[in-house]
């Protein structure tokens, strides 16, 4: 709305899987991600433009923006995924935990408690967005497999990263480092702003 204020336009297409649009019956991988967006764009977008990716939508916008995209006047990744990182000690711990006490949870009268403790020990482990992403879970481990930071370098358009600074799902390091391997790139730190 603050775009549309200054005079621009603006879309904020759903994703597959998200919003209005549907899944396919199959999963999803980063590539189909960053085709849907260029088929968004082809359909939808004449003259220059600048994209907007945030986390997820970050992800995608790396490696859209890596490649020559024509009309592509600018990039804006605020708090975007794309480094990827060792498990924390506490999720090995969760994951270990979930693997082998998950038959614990078969036995009656536990099972009534299986998912109510399935959400715990997510959320415990840092990774409660996977488990909401319920029929999406095979898509979203597809699209978080790659890292990429190989990307970063090929990013030819002026970037403007915007991280806050109490943000706990992509760390502000992060940022950092992109800015440090995106050539035209500049970093902003939002005091005490979270991962929105």
């Amino acid at each position: 709305k603050l775009l549309e204020q200054k005079g621009f336009l603006v879309f904020v297409p759903d994703l597959p899987g998200f919003g209005g649009e549907p899944l396919p019956k199959s999963a999803l991988t980063l590539n189909d991600y960053v085709l849907f967006v260029k088929d968004f764009v082809k359909k939808n977008i004449k003259g220059q433009y600048v994209l907007i990716g945030h986390s997820f939508g970050g992800r995608i916008a790396i490696v859209f923006s890596a490649s020559s995209q024509r009309n592509l006047r600018g990039l804006i990744l605020t708090g975007a995924a794309g480094i990827r990182h060792p498990l924390p000690l506490r999720s090995k711990v969760a994951f270990i935990f979930a693997k082998y006490g998950a038959s614990i949870f078969t036995v009656s009268p536990l099972s009534k408690l299986r998912e109510f403790f399935k959400k715990l020990l997510y959320r415990f482990a840092g990774e409660f967005d996977y488990y909401r992403a319920g029929k999406l879970r095979q898509t979203f481990e597809n699209a978080i497999a790659k890292d990429l930071r190989e990307y970063l370098a090929k990013i030819k358009v002026l970037t403007l990263l915007v991280w806050g600074d109490k943000d706990r799902i992509v760390p502000v390091s992060d940022g950092y480092f992109m800015a440090k391997h995106i050539p035209r790139s500049r970093l902003v730190i939002i005091k005490d702003a979270p991962h929105r």
